[in-house]
């Protein structure tokens, strides 16, 4: 979870006292998400490090999940080509 979190911190803001309070906030919305969903996104890793996350709300009635982040704070670990579209157009990871 530490990943998840971290990966929306600015490394020269970790010790900014309104960051270290959203760091908190975030936890405790985390923690809620995945009690009540199970699981809430993945993270995207290169050479052990995480470079980015897709979030979402799974909408277990329809099936299908709900994007509702999708991050990727250094501008270097765009367009990795990580990713790719499947045949009904959605996107895997």
């Amino acid at each position: 979870m530490d990943d998840f979190i971290n990966l929306y911190i600015p490394l020269e803001r970790r010790d900014s006292p309104l960051f270290i309070k959203g760091k908190k906030l975030k936890r405790e919305y985390t923690l809620e998400a995945i009690k009540k969903y199970g699981t809430i996104g993945k993270i995207a890793y290169i050479n052990s490090k995480p470079i980015g996350l897709i979030q979402y709300i799974p909408k277990i009635e329809e099936k299908i999940v709900e994007i509702t982040c999708i991050f990727i704070p250094e501008k270097e670990n765009t367009r990795k080509e990580k990713g790719k579209f499947s045949e009904r157009g959605k996107r895997s990871f």
